[in-house]
């Protein structure tokens, strides 16, 4: 093993250029040129693409070619020199001017996998985001001279082709698992739709299905923290559900006084009003009690009926979210308020029979996991 600078390894360093492009991808017989996020998964991914404009297209270089690394030279802080291994040539596609192709020198007995996959470490990605520059911080870059100073520790390159092979065994069984988990996604989403709508009946339930709005379910409340009793700020996200703020900023937003925030509990729901339509909804389970932003609607739930699971699939449909989006108001696109009575308006199906709703949620709560 011994340690080797980049600068002694690689020949150069092979840039695109700007050109412009649509915002579509090509179409058979046309060029497309890569955007910085074909690499910024740490994998190669030549669907990250736009199709050429015809007047740039005498313009483009460097297309990405079998047995070669692409390398970002120009990225966000964390991305900036993120890379992808090309295993097949792609004739029709480009570099930007933000992309780097990496020529080995012939005689340095270095296997281009071995260093795609040496250069992508925590390590070395560190490295290079250190000696970044930019007048912006959103968006860095590296030059080719500390690009090339970064050093590798080198095995033998017998041991190097060991260490690919193994690596590209590993990736296919990621790739397999992710094509898994991509598929019971899709029918865990298409079996919610069904069981939800009532377009798919289990057996043994023949009961008609009713037509109830959300105020058969929820009531709005309004408890403020005025003996600043409740010291726990909470904070409504559409991935996450109700969170502490905590967790999802790291400096605390939440006003010093928190007296006029809302008191909310166990099994309460909470959504941002600006942002229903973007799913920005869900109910407290991670802490017992906490308090939330005064303009966020609360409601207590009654869960005699249907559990709260039920009610979190439900307001993961499309459906639902089409109704969130037609109750939203307002023209800024990123802000409209959608208010708490035409929300407990909201109306849909579901079975008359509670043993039905249960077995529904049973079984998106099996296919979920």
């Amino acid at each position: 093993m011994e340690v080797i600078s980049l600068s002694k390894i690689i020949s150069s360093l092979d840039a695109g250029v700007s050109v412009n492009g649509e915002q579509r991808p090509k179409e058979t017989g046309e060029l497309g040129v890569l955007k910085v996020s074909a690499v910024s998964s740490g994998t190669f991914n030549p669907t990250a693409h736009k199709a050429v404009i015809p007047h740039d297209l005498s313009r483009v270089k460097e297309s990405p070619k079998k047995g070669h690394i692409i390398v970002s030279r120009s990225n966000t802080p964390e991305l900036v020199g993120a890379c992808g291994y090309c295993y097949e040539d792609h004739p029709n596609l480009y570099l930007s001017d933000k992309l780097w192709q990496i020529k080995l020198n012939k005689d340095a007995h270095i296997d281009p996998e071995w260093l795609y996959h040496s250069i992508s470490t925590p390590r070395a990605l560190s490295y290079i985001s250190q000696l970044a520059t930019g007048s912006s911080k959103s968006m860095q870059n590296i030059s080719k001279e500390n690009f090339l100073s970064l050093d590798v520790l080198t095995p033998p390159y017998d041991s190097q082709l060991n260490i690919s092979k193994v690596a590209r065994l590993f990736e296919t069984e990621i790739t397999t698992l992710q094509l898994l988990i991509s598929e019971k996604e899709k029918l865990h989403s298409g079996l919610k739709q069904q069981l939800l709508s009532g377009k798919r009946r289990l057996p043994k339930f023949s009961k008609p299905w009713i037509t109830l709005c959300f105020s058969d379910f929820f009531d709005e409340f309004l408890i403020l923290n005025n003996d600043r009793t409740i010291t726990v700020p909470l904070t409504c996200s559409k991935i996450h559900g109700i969170i502490l703020q905590s967790q999802k900023f790291d400096k605390r937003v939440a006003s010093k006084d928190l007296g006029r925030y809302k008191i909310v509990r166990m099994g309460d729901l909470i959504y941002d009003p600006m942002l229903l339509w973007d799913k920005s909804i869900g109910f407290l389970t991670a802490v017992d009690s906490g308090v939330v932003s005064p303009a966020y609607s609360t409601f207590h739930f009654d869960g005699s009926v249907a559990p709260r699971e039920y009610f979190e699939f439900r307001f993961d449909t499309a459906y639902m979210r089409y109704q969130f989006q037609k109750i939203s108001q307002g023209t800024n696109t990123r802000r409209r308020k959608a208010p708490a009575k035409d929300f407990l308006s909201i109306q849909f199906s579901l079975p008359s029979d509670p043993m039905e709703i249960n077995t529904i949620t049973s079984i998106l709560s099996t296919s979920k996991t």
